[in-house]
């Protein structure tokens, strides 16, 4: 019989143990976190391992698209192919077929797409059972079977949202980033993370922000920071397409902190027009805490960044040239 299925009831099945699927399956919805984070936890170690073993140990990672991670480990073969919009898994009885349409990637920023989106289908292959033939799906999300549509696209939402942070994991793994990215906040220690890894802003702001780190306490790698993306730098204003990053233990979201989004539009519209490659920080006190704000426009074609993280320092105004 072909059924809707949870994808963490799904996958508790190959990542608990018996007693640890009983209790999940017992207790409510709200309360299986900390099982669905377990399941997390163990699936990364699985991928790592998986990663190591097939010689993907140093960034940028899954560089060759016909690598042995993907070709042998994942079972995948990458197809371009014009008849889809961006890429496409499709599972065959011994392996996957991962169908990317070449036409749009066409350059550097393109071609990170690219690799966020192979990794992204890799991140689908975890959903099926490769260890038996044909290969199966761990659940089945059959549109013929009578459930409602909000429930479908909810489970079908949950299945895109984990593939995507199985890619982010693949492209900047839990384990390496340490190497590469040190836990103290910096727009420096940002864009060489962008540079190590090979991977665009948006992606590294989610894995350094929102995905979790720290499986004991739920915490992510840059927990006490939040980060903007400031997008069309060039008006000088933020804007709605502006994207937000906070980490874990963040106090207050800053899109909803107007105190505090004045006092950056206040220091944009200081330092506007700047030159690029210059860094300009700014101590303010605010609802008892000291803020340091850091912002930096690498490049004129580029995207701004500003970094807020509350912490006790000098009251100064400095700038700097960092290249």
């Amino acid at each position: 019989m072909t059924y809707i299925v949870d994808i963490w009831d799904a996958l508790s099945v190959k990542y608990l143990n018996i007693n640890e699927i009983s209790s999940f399956r017992r207790i409510k919805i709200e309360k299986k976190y900390n099982y669905v984070a377990l399941i997390k936890k163990r699936i990364f170690s699985d991928l790592w391992q998986r990663m190591k073993n097939f010689g993907e140990m140093k960034c940028p990672f899954i560089d060759l698209i016909d690598g042995p991670f993907i070709r042998i480990d994942r079972k995948c073969a990458i197809k371009p192919s014009k008849a889809i919009k961006t890429a496409r898994l499709i599972a065959r009885n011994s392996g996957f077929d991962i169908l990317i349409n070449n036409d749009i990637f066409f350059n550097e920023n393109q071609n990170k797409l690219k690799r966020y989106l192979i990794a992204h289908e890799l991140g689908h292959t975890f959903l099926f059972n490769t260890e038996i033939y044909p290969i199966k799906p761990l659940f089945s999300n059959n549109d013929n079977f009578h459930v409602e549509s909000e429930i479908r696209n909810s489970i079908w939402k949950e299945e895109e949202d984990f593939s995507f942070e199985i890619g982010r994991y693949i492209l900047a793994p839990t384990e390496y980033l340490p190497q590469v990215i040190p836990k103290e906040p910096s727009i420096q220690a940002f864009i060489d993370g962008l540079e190590n890894f090979q991977i665009a802003d948006e992606i590294l702001g989610k894995r350094l922000f929102q995905d979790t780190y720290n499986w004991k306490n739920g915490e992510s790698y840059w927990n006490d920071a939040s980060l903007i993306i400031f997008k069309n730098h060039h008006s000088g204003q933020l804007s709605d397409e502006c994207q937000y990053f906070h980490g874990t233990n963040y106090l207050e979201k800053i899109r909803d902190n107007y105190q505090l989004q004045s006092e950056i539009q206040s220091i944009l519209c200081e330092i506007y027009p700047c030159d690029p490659n210059k860094k300009f920080q700014k101590n303010i006190d605010m609802n008892g805490l000291n803020w340091h704000i850091e912002i930096l426009f690498p490049f004129t074609d580029s995207d701004g960044y500003i970094l807020i993280t509350p912490r006790l320092t000098e009251k100064n105004y400095t700038q700097t040239t960092l290249f």
